[in-house]
Formats: structure tokens, sequence, C-alpha cells
């Protein structure tokens, strides 16, 4: 009898082993809405950043002219699994002599919680092109505009060249590292890109917004236009690894040829008060984590060449240029920059330029 009860236990035992199911939430419901909801939080984050590593990583690469590689992110599932197992062993049985011997039952089971993602080549398109070479067209440039993005900002990572066609700045204005760092021509004082963008956005009036282009070329260079009183400044617009590698080109140039905007958080008492505001913030800048201040947070960090990389620092300061204050600590040159803002674009574009299927969490509940 006591033979039977023993066997009985260990198959009993084994079964139980071998029927592992995922843990589920259990709990006060108080209890479990701080757990879900911290758990949100916590992959929100990681995501987020996840994605701006892989844009300053990039932005690297460009700099020192490497091969750029851009990856999809998929959503993350939280997937708690078991690891069981189980033995029960039973040694010879004397049924006469009562000599019979018995092994023993052993037994784990080893609960853990293992996060999943998936990385993946951004996809195509709808043409069959890679999404991350796809120029930008006016939808989304408008989208931008409209929700007050900086407008030098914008056109500055956005804009690959402006056709003017008539007027005093009557020509094409190329906006890369190297017509940046050119100087003008005496006869001809106001020949870069730079100029045109303190034109666009001089007053930033409401009625100077991008709208489709009127008529296209034969090379369809075109993308998006804005009209000024009697002028129209013709856009072609850059894809996804186009505004990238600018923005590791730009990281090259020497400080004086720098792209400099307006520093973020400085806004005037009026929408006339724009051109007070003098540009005096980099666009974009890159420091070592070993040469940084320590002092607050970075929209990103990497590892690279041997180094530890930091951009994006947070700025949460805003400062109203008025007759009483003129903002100089914001507006001081180097004081602030506007790279949280371009990794904030940057990576919103990531996002959107991937495949619906590449943004769905792994679907696999593991049990071993």
């Amino acid at each position: 009898m006591k033979l039977f009860t023993f066997v009985r236990a260990g198959a009993l035992s084994l079964a139980l082993m071998g029927c592992t199911t995922v843990p589920t939430l259990s709990g006060p419901p108080e209890r479990v809405a701080d757990r879900i909801s911290a758990s949100a939080v916590a992959y929100n984050q990681a995501y987020g950043r996840a994605v701006a590593d892989q844009v300053l990583l990039n932005v690297l690469r460009a700099r020192d002219r490497m091969p750029l590689f851009h990856l999809s992110m998929s959503g993350i599932a939280d997937n708690s699994y078991v690891d069981s197992s189980g033995s029960t062993t039973i040694g010879s049985i004397n049924l006469g002599n009562g000599n019979g011997g018995v092994g023993s039952i052993q037994g784990q089971r080893l609960r853990r919680t293992a996060p999943q993602f998936s990385l993946n080549p951004i996809g195509p398109g709808t043409k069959g092109t890679s999404r991350q070479f796809t120029r930008n067209t006016d939808v989304e440039f408008t989208h931008y505009w409209d929700n007050d993005w900086p407008r030098d900002l914008l056109l500055y990572l956005m804009v690959d060249a402006i056709v003017v066609a008539r007027g005093p700045e009557a020509g094409t204005f190329h906006n890369s590292s190297v017509d940046l760092a050119r100087p003008c021509p005496e006869n001809r004082p106001r020949c870069r890109f730079r100029d045109v963008v303190e034109t666009i956005t001089r007053e930033q009036s409401p009625d100077a917004r991008p709208r489709p282009c009127a008529q296209r070329d034969r090379l369809n260079r075109c993308d998006a236009e804005i009209a000024i009183g009697q002028v129209t400044y013709e856009l072609e617009l850059r894809a996804l690894d186009d505004i990238i590698y600018y923005v590791g080109s730009i990281s090259r140039l020497p400080e004086e040829a720098s792209v400099m905007v307006r520093p973020p958080g400085v806004y005037p008492l009026s929408r006339t008060g724009w051109e007070s505001i003098e540009r005096t913030a980099p666009l974009f800048r890159i420091q070592r984590a070993s040469e940084s201040d320590g002092l607050g947070e970075y929209a990103a960090q990497v590892s690279y060449r041997g180094h530890n990389y930091v951009a994006g620092r947070a700025n949460d300061a805003v400062c109203i240029v008025d007759e009483r204050s003129s903002c100089q600590e914001l507006r001081a040159r180097g004081a602030v920059d506007a790279s949280s803002s371009v990794l904030s674009l940057l990576t919103q574009m990531v996002v959107i330029s991937q495949n619906e299927s590449a943004q769905l969490a792994p679907n696999n509940a593991v049990v071993q």
C-alpha cells in the first residue's frame, strides 16, 4: 500500500511538472494597475531610447563616412514563462522478504520574465523602394510646419535645395555642408542656403505655409513650395537616410561654419518679433560623455569606436523676449543646442517608416 501511494505521488508530481501555464497578473485591482502602468512607462522609455540611440549611431557613422544601417524595432512583449523538470527513481522491489528499496522524487520549477522584441531592416514602401530612401512629401513637411516645429530647423533638416524663380534672391540654393561653408562672392553677399532660410523665417507669418507645387520640372524636383508676397520658394525635400547623412556631415564642419538656429525655448512677444532673436544655437552637437558636464538627461547615448557619445540634452527652459528680458543666458552661443529637437524629429520618422508588421510585438509565450 505504501509503495502504491509513493508511485502515485511520483506520477502526479511529474504530471504537474509537465503541465505548466504562463502566469497571469493577480492581486488587488489597484496593485495590478500599478504594475501595468509601471511596465508600460518602463517599456515606453526603453523603446524610445533604443530608437534614438540607433539614430545617433548612424549620425556618427555618417560623420565618419561609415556605412549606415537602419533597423526597425518591434513593440515589446512582456512574456513570462516557466522552466520545469522532474524525475522519479524507483529502486528494486522484493515482494517476498520485504527488503525492497524505493528511490527519491526530484523536481524543479523556475519562473522567468523575458521581454521579447525583434529587429528587422526597414522594409520597402508602397512602390518597392526602401522607406528610408523615399523622399518626404509636402504632406509630411506641412504636418510638422503647422504643428509649430521650429521652421529654421525643418528647413535645414528636411530640405535639400530651394529654388527661387524671381526676385533679388533668384537662383538655386543647395543645403549641403560644402555649400554652407563656402563664402559668398562680393557681388552677391546673400548666396547661401542659410540666407534664404533667414528670409523665409523672418516673421513666421501664418500665411507663409507649405503647399503642393503648382508645377514640377521634368526632373520632378519640387516637392513643396512656400509663397511669401510675390516670391515663391520651391523646396526639394529629403528622405530619412539623407537627413541622417546631412546631420553627420554638418558635424564635420568647423565651428565658424556650423549650422545655427534660434535657441529652443526662446520666443518673441509677438509673431513680428522673430527677427530680433538671433540664431546662436548649434543645430546638432555630439559630445563625448567624458567631456560633458554630467548634468541633465540626454536623448541618446551610444558606444562607438571605443568612446561613449551623448547628444540631445533635455531643455525645459522657456523665455519670452520683450523690453524687460533679452533671454541673454539662453541666447548665448553654445549655452543650448537643438539636438534634442533633431533627435525627436528623426525618431518619429524612423518609427513611421517601419512596416506595420514590424511594429507588432512578438506573440510567443514559451513553456519549456
